[in-house]
């Protein structure tokens, strides 16, 4: 499994900067969505088939919540 997120053209590097830098994941599709899970699974030596984060949303950002699974 790889933990590059695909960018091939300048608007994927502007929508992954934006999600990066801002945080919300609300503006990834579906794919990128897993990807972006898989990558942050991947930097931090957890299995993602364990679901060690939660998509929550606040303050209209969806982003990643760090379940009990992801800290033990």
């Amino acid at each position: 499994m790889t933990t590059e997120l695909a960018v091939k053209t300048r608007a994927d590097a502007e929508l992954l900067e934006r999600v990066v830098v801002g945080g919300d994941l609300s503006k990834l599709s579906p794919v990128e969505r897993m990807q972006y899970y898989a990558a942050v699974c991947a930097s931090v030596g957890l299995n993602p088939l364990t679901q060690p984060f939660s998509y929550l949303v606040l303050q209209g950002r969806m982003t990643l919540y760090a379940r009990r699974e992801a800290t033990e």
